[in-house]
């Protein structure tokens, strides 16, 4: 498969050793600043804390309707959203785009935004 780009430092990096991050901002229901960035280098740095939703893009790549559907709950960017997809799948094999598995889009929420309070 062809490498994805850092986002960050523009050096190719494989799918398995990739990460894509986003803003999600909780008052406003909102995500913003989709990256795609190397999993364990300087790229990763999350020191302030701007970044704090994270997934490995394999994951992302495999189940992009469920990661999809998991984004369309918050309010967000649908032209920055479009532009990162298309990263994604820029010069790569079909992906599905129908059938989400809700139990999955439900596992995700879970892991990414807890039980709730």
């Amino acid at each position: 498969m062809k490498p994805f780009l850092c986002d960050i430092c523009a050096l190719p990096v494989k799918i398995q050793d990739a990460a894509a991050r986003w803003h999600y901002d909780k008052k406003k229901n909102f995500t913003e600043n989709f990256q795609i960035i190397h999993e364990n280098s300087p790229c990763n740095n999350t020191k302030n804390g701007y970044f704090n939703r994270k997934l490995m893009l394999d994951f992302v790549f495999k189940n992009i309707p469920e990661f999809l559907s998991y984004i369309g709950r918050f309010d967000h960017d649908k032209r920055e959203l479009k532009n990162f997809i298309q990263k994604i799948e820029k010069d790569r094999s079909y992906i599905r785009r129908f059938n989400v598995d809700k139990k999955e889009v439900k596992k995700l929420v879970i892991l990414l935004d807890g039980f709730g309070d």
